[in-house]
């Protein structure tokens, strides 16, 4: 579990960090993948904001919805552990910083 200054800094770089974005479904479904397993917190936000945007814009196949149902549950879960607050709020927190 990371620490609350560290949740901080991974909320920040939701902001800033920019992941490329072409190629086809599988392509970007496996580098999506390969940044999850990576365990880094700023690339799984990354994946959300990237999806998350990609949503808002296109929508997303059911595989790319899962996805992002999932790197939302692994960050929000650290979240929630590393700042001490509910689910929702980390919810609210998290859409606060991806301008929902």
């Amino acid at each position: 579990v990371i620490d609350a200054e560290t949740a901080e800094s991974v909320l920040e770089s939701i902001t800033t960090v920019q992941l490329p974005e072409d190629g086809s479904w599988n392509k970007r479904y496996r580098e999506n993948m390969l940044l999850l397993k990576s365990g880094d917190l700023r690339m799984v936000g990354g994946v959300i904001k990237l999806l998350t945007q990609r949503e808002r814009r296109v929508g997303l196949s059911n595989g790319e919805r899962k996805m992002l149902h999932s790197a939302r549950h692994i960050l929000l879960s650290e979240l929630m552990l590393a700042m001490d607050i509910s689910f929702e709020e980390a919810e609210q927190t998290l859409a606060d910083r991806l301008g929902a």
